[in-house]
């Protein structure tokens, strides 16, 4: 077994929340000024950016792990990851029907920009992606186990937009054995208070929407090796 030091949680300028910085070469280049060995495309209810990402990582030893964070009915932010894009696109095409085709308005909520492998925007992302999909937390990670992905509750300790604030709790028969913690909050104190998450593996991240944001090596998981598949399979099992 190795240690490989992660992150998981980041955004890029896809989604209205992020940073005109989170281009795919500056995400990917800042990641390896901090030393990091993994990380994870995760905007919120889109995917158009992931891709990119990846072919630009190929040029050096990090690994990204293709990824969603989704808004379900109840505002849960749910994050999704896939052992190869090609699954993780297969998943997107069914849940896009859940979305609403709400239009964005870029000067109150922010641009939605998609890039290429060079950061060039190419184009913009029309329908709002910071609202809910009409899906439930329980049909959402039904959803991305049928397409063989890892479902993680993001961000448990924080007061908004977590299983815990919006649900109050953690449904224990779904087929979840990972959970988020969000790093800028206190963990430890967190779990002191709800020992009962202390059952599940758990990931520290950043939610990044800014270059700054990336975690440094501060988080580190123990692996066979650093491909996608291999960290999904540790997400998904006991």
């Amino acid at each position: 077994m190795d240690t490989y030091a992660i992150d998981l949680h980041i955004h890029t300028a896809l989604s209205p929340c992020g940073s005109e910085e989170m281009t795919p070469n500056n995400i990917i280049n800042m990641s390896r000024l901090k030393a990091l060995d993994i990380i994870a495309i995760t905007d919120h209810n889109a995917i158009a950016n992931v891709k990119p990402c990846m072919e630009v990582a190929l040029q050096s030893d990090l690994t990204v792990i293709p990824g969603i964070e989704i808004t379900t009915e109840e505002e849960v932010h749910l994050l999704a990851y896939f052992s190869t894009y090609d699954e993780l696109e297969a998943f997107f095409c069914e849940l896009k029907k859940y979305q609403a085709n709400l239009k964005n308005r870029p000067e109150i909520f922010g641009n939605q920009m998609i890039f290429n492998s060079k950061d060039v925007m190419i184009s913009e992302e029309k329908n709002l992606l910071m609202n809910a999909i009409q899906i439930s937390f329980d049909s959402a990670v039904a959803l991305i186990n049928r397409f063989n992905g890892a479902a993680v509750p993001a961000h448990i300790n924080r007061n908004s937009f977590s299983v815990t604030s919006s649900l109050g709790f953690l449904p224990q028969s779904l087929p979840i054995y990972c959970i988020e913690l969000y790093e800028r909050n206190h963990i430890e104190n967190f779990l002191l208070s709800n020992p009962k998450y202390r059952e599940y593996k758990h990931i520290i991240s950043s939610d990044a929407h800014r270059l700054t944001e990336i975690l440094e090596r501060i988080f580190f998981m123990e692996l066979i090796n650093s491909t996608p598949k291999e960290v999904v399979n540790w997400m998904k099992t006991k």
